[in-house]
């Protein structure tokens, strides 16, 4: 079991590189590629690693922590397979004539509009360090939800910047134009890039963002990867070497963010239980797959070692002192999770559609599709938890799949989102052929949700793909528009 999230994994990036390798072969990185790589690096590898060491706050290797991981991983490998299986298909079936059509790489695109577009990558690039900045200074970047929560109502400032999305949609494409750019630019624009991505840098570690850090290495890389003429096995070799440097320092500001000194036993070590939920991003599902009848017979397991501890039976977690001994001591949970029920949640929050695409900042009683965090507030309360034991966040698609119609909704997830995934990238093909500038702009996009999207439910997931995605492309046309027509003036 252990081995089979990372075995799914490879299967389905197999399938894909397959379904894909006429895209590939220009240097094109299609959506189903995107997707399906972005989940094995993450949950593939990372539930690997963390079944290798299977830790939790319910015990190393109990009934309950190998449970809630074996579940994990057969709906993580459940969804994939179906999802690579799904998007292949299609693409064989019916994308088989899009196949022989002569589309333009990347690279060619660029070449023949290398003014303008270099010209977009530089003005995007130092409006989303502008955006860095004052959303650092606005608060946006705190690691607690309520002043985060208070800080974007607060402000219109706050509002505009997360609706336009600079930092998380139009940055990784100016970042990534960035690599065919430098040479176009004169030395004055190469200056200006270099301090505008510094500002990035030092917003990243000022605010201890793990995802600003790493997005400004991938996004070049990704540029070097779909722009570039280094070899493929050069380019992996360097996203290895460049992965082991990283994890180390993203976990040491972890601890540093998350870690309580105060507590010998709250000491948080660098294991490869750990990594494994680096490379997640979230740990939230755990605590969905948690089983009653492995929760009830650790808690039989811990009663018989020392009955001392019954004495905890009944005790809410939240009324145990903060640093208590026995407020980590894992018969509460035990109970709270024997005792638990987890009922279907069928197509609760569907009926916030449509109107849930209009954004709050232009209708704030429009409702909102980013139900994670609600999901996760519940699950923290079904145990006992107090806030911050489960950390703040959303849960992934396929676990919100199965919470809703259990492994038929994993399945279904997996097939709708391959379904999805090869219609916009029809659309994208169509684009490129047409409005090769815009095409392009509509295809790096979608290496924009590598840092954003796949820790999200169903219906954050239908806001990327209906509303944030549309959006940003719109923006991005809009300035590439206005500079056509000055470049045209020149």
């Amino acid at each position: 079991m252990m081995l089979l999230p990372i075995f799914a994994s490879i299967v389905s990036v197999s399938i894909v590189l397959w379904s894909d390798r006429h895209c590939l072969r220009l240097r094109t990185i299609p959506l189903g590629t995107t997707v399906v790589l972005i989940y094995s690096l993450t949950y593939g590898l990372g539930l690997s690693l963390w079944m290798s060491d299977p830790s939790s706050l319910f015990g190393y290797a109990t009934q309950s922590t190998l449970g809630a991981l074996n579940k994990l991983s057969l709906a993580y490998s459940l969804f994939i397979s179906t999802l690579a299986i799904t998007y292949c298909a299609l693409t064989y079936v019916i994308g088989s004539s899009w196949s022989n059509r002569q589309y333009p790489s990347a690279l060619t695109i660029f070449r023949n509009h290398s003014k303008v577009l270099s010209r977009l990558a530089l003005l995007v690039l130092a409006f989303s360090s502008l955006a860095l900045i004052l959303m650092l200074s606005l608060g946006l970047f705190s690691r607690d939800p309520q002043l985060q929560s208070t800080s974007l109502r607060s402000s219109v400032l706050a509002k505009a910047l997360v609706g336009t999305s600079l930092v998380s949609r139009l940055a990784p494409v100016a970042l990534i134009l960035t690599v065919p750019s430098w040479t176009h630019w004169t030395r004055i624009g190469r200056s200006i890039s270099v301090f505008l991505m510094t500002i990035w840098l030092m917003v990243s570690i000022a605010s201890s963002s793990r995802g600003l850090l790493i997005s400004l290495p991938l996004y070049l890389y990704l540029g070097i990867l779909v722009f570039g003429r280094v070899s493929a096995k050069k380019l992996i070799l360097a996203a290895l070497v460049s992965g082991l440097i990283f994890l180390p320092f993203a976990e040491t500001i972890r601890v540093s963010r998350e870690g309580d000194t105060s507590n010998s036993q709250l000491t948080r070590k660098y294991e490869l239980f750990q990594i494994g939920k680096q490379l997640m991003g979230t740990t939230h599902e755990f605590y969905l797959f948690l089983q009653p009848p492995d929760c009830q017979a650790d808690l039989s397991r811990q009663l018989s070692n020392d009955p001392r501890l019954s004495m905890l039976l009944g005790v809410p977690a939240y009324d145990l002192p903060p640093l208590s001994n026995w407020r980590w001591n894992v018969v509460r949970l035990y109970e709270a999770c024997a005792t638990r029920s987890l009922g279907l949640r069928h197509l609760q929050g569907f009926e916030r559609l449509p109107l849930g695409f209009i954004p709050n900042s232009l209708v704030p009683s429009a409702p909102s599709l980013f139900d994670g965090q609600s999901q996760i507030e519940s699950l923290s309360d079904e145990l006992g938890l107090r806030p911050g034991e489960i950390s703040q966040g959303t849960l992934s698609l396929f676990a919100d799949a199965w919470w809703r119609y259990r492994w038929l909704g994993v399945a279904l997830s997996g097939f709708i989102l391959g379904l999805l995934l090869f219609s916009f990238q029809r659309l994208f093909f169509f684009l490129m052929l047409q409005l090769p500038q815009f095409g392009l702009l509509a295809q790096l996009l979608c290496l924009s949700l590598i840092g954003t999207w796949i820790n999200n439910t169903a219906l954050t997931m239908l806001w990327f793909l209906f509303w944030d995605l549309p959006k940003s492309w719109v923006e991005l046309s809009t300035i590439l528009l206005f500079l056509r027509l000055k470049s045209n003036k020149e």
